[in-house]
């Protein structure tokens, strides 16, 4: 199995994890939200650009005229994708409050309700999107046992193992650079009186 599609393929994983746990996960706080939102922002350019051999075949094929009905609708949902999570990334900056503060001078509920509303958008696609790729994502995971073996996938989940680590660390100094050594918030546990 070559690197760069296992590569691929984590980064993918990273990225919908991430996403889900932008939309679902509650009470992780607003710096949270905002430094993932910036990392998925990250990641999907990544994405782009790796796949961008394979985005120009679909776009060619759909110009020619010569792509089936399945392709046609990839087309379009990597359009839809394309236009909107830039859109949410920006309104995301926009409003934000612990990273950045931008006074656009457009209403602020306007841009949170076009995040929101885009960001379940984004959220419908990029499932769609897989299940159009469920097929190859099969065959992918079903090469990865006997692939254990060999030095490209070692070397791919090293690579990816070392970028998780840096995004944590700049994560971490970033957040201990706003807000403070985020151990010195962590109360102590209660021990027991002694009874001597």
């Amino acid at each position: 199995m070559k690197r760069n599609v296992v590569i691929k393929m984590l980064l993918d994983i990273a990225m919908t994890v991430l996403y889900l746990m932008l939309m679902f996960v509650r009470g992780a706080g607003e710096f949270f939200h905002e430094a993932v939102g910036i990392g998925i922002g990250v990641l999907f350019i990544i994405h782009i650009l790796l796949n961008l051999s394979m985005t120009k075949g679909l776009f060619g094929s759909v110009a020619k005229g010569k792509a089936k009905t399945s392709r046609i609708l990839l087309f379009i949902l990597d359009i839809v994708l394309m236009v909107c999570m830039p859109i949410v990334i920006l309104s995301g900056v926009l409003i934000a409050r612990e990273l950045f503060v931008i006074n656009s001078g457009l209403p602020w509920e306007l841009i949170y309700n076009i995040h929101n509303i885009l960001s379940y958008v984004c959220l419908a696609v990029m499932a769609l999107h897989l299940l159009f790729h469920a097929k190859y994502l099969v065959g992918v995971c079903k090469k990865i046992p006997s692939a254990m073996e060999g030095k490209e996938l070692r070397s791919a989940l090293y690579r990816f193992g070392a970028g998780a680590a840096a995004a944590f660390t700049l994560y971490m100094a970033v957040y201990t650079a706003l807000n403070g050594n985020i151990f010195s918030k962590v109360k102590p546990l209660r021990t027991a009186k002694s009874k001597l």
